[in-house]
């Protein structure tokens, strides 16, 4: 849902047809859309200052959250203990 959130944004800040922009994007790494987000929201002039700190700050929360994510998929596990019902990893 955040990644399609990012796609859509993206699309609308290269003001690009949807059609044409939405598969380019999905070429493009996480880390990459990321970045072309971040350059993109630094590069327009909105007007407002605040629309651009909320824009960075979502930003931020998503690189978090896609780390958080990158860790849980990759960690490896090794089962669950019985007694205290704890996932090992």
């Amino acid at each position: 849902m955040m990644e399609e959130a990012l796609t859509l944004l993206l699309a609308q800040l290269l003001r690009m047809d949807r059609t044409i922009a939405i598969p380019l994007i999905h070429k493009l790494s996480i880390r990459e859309r990321s970045d072309l987000l971040r350059q993109l929201t630094m590069a327009h002039k909105t007007g407002d200052a605040r629309l651009t700190d909320y824009l960075l700050y979502a930003m931020e929360c998503f690189e978090i959250c896609n780390e958080n994510r990158n860790i849980l998929i990759h960690a490896l596990y090794e089962g669950v203990d019985r007694t205290t019902a704890t996932m090992r990893v």
